[in-house]
């Protein structure tokens, strides 16, 4: 089935190791592995084998030989010590958000911003103060839906407390506000603060991260992840009725970002 998908494989996300530096530790091998390495190796550095587990990996992934040792190597080190490695956003050790149904929409274009690639691209331009960049389709707070949508933080202020994702009220643009933003701000902070169910890590967030937002109607909570990790949940939600919109909140001039699938 892996084979089976080898036509797909040229238009994977380019972000992944480049096949042709991947290396074998053990090159005293069968015919049939030989070949079996051959065919997977351009499907080898979109496979996240950091989320197979320590113990999978060296009981079941390594014996195979067919894993490249570089990738079985560079998954060890990240599930030895995730925090000391630059993982630059790689689909390698990205885990997918795939809860929820995705949320089509693009960015409405707004003054102090820049809107590119049909939509999907926001760039702060002008001065420096807050406002908020809102997506062009709206989620109607009611029924059992569960939606979800994905960020890439392409650029942010050394200043990361310049920054929030998340949903808001579409009156709310001027600035992030404490009553009716449900957010993740890059310095770490759960909005609305005041909410005692948001477990607040403080996990900042950088280049290359991809924030996740996941709204789900049944349950009336909104999640918030990070390169596909749950950071908080926020139960408090609007009343029944209200209308939430994807938005991310600037202050910094050149902070960008992009909507991800």
């Amino acid at each position: 089935r892996l084979i089976s998908m080898s036509e797909d494989i040229a238009n994977l996300d380019a972000s992944c190791a480049n096949p042709s530096q991947l290396e074998y530790s053990n090159t005293n091998v069968s015919d049939s592995v030989k070949r079996l390495r051959s065919q997977l190796k351009r499907l080898m550095p979109y496979v996240r084998f950091p989320l197979i587990g320590a113990s999978d990996l060296l009981r079941v992934v390594k014996p195979t030989n067919v894993v490249p040792s570089t990738l079985y190597l560079s998954a060890i080190e990240y599930l030895a010590s995730p925090k000391d490695i630059n993982t630059n956003g790689e689909t390698f050790y990205r885990p997918r958000l795939r809860q929820g149904v995705y949320f089509d929409f693009v960015w409405e274009p707004t003054p102090g911003f820049q809107v590119s690639n049909q939509g999907k691209t926001a760039k702060r331009t002008g001065e420096e103060y807050w406002i908020g960049i809102f997506g062009n389709r709206g989620i109607k707070v009611d029924g059992k839906f569960d939606v979800r949508f994905q960020v890439k933080i392409r650029r942010i202020n050394v200043d990361k407390s310049g920054m929030v994702v998340g949903l808001a009220k579409r009156t709310d643009r001027s600035s992030v506000s404490y009553a009716s933003c449900w957010g993740y701000g890059g310095s770490g902070y759960a909005y609305p603060s005041q909410s005692r169910s948001a477990k607040v890590i403080r996990t900042e967030f950088n280049e290359n991260d991809i924030i996740g937002v996941r709204l789900e109607g049944e349950k009336r909570q909104v999640s918030f992840f990070k390169n596909g990790v749950l950071q908080f949940i926020n139960s408090r939600m609007p009343p029944i009725g209200s209308e939430l919109y994807p938005v991310v909140y600037m202050h910094y001039q050149q902070d960008q970002v992009s909507l991800e699938m």
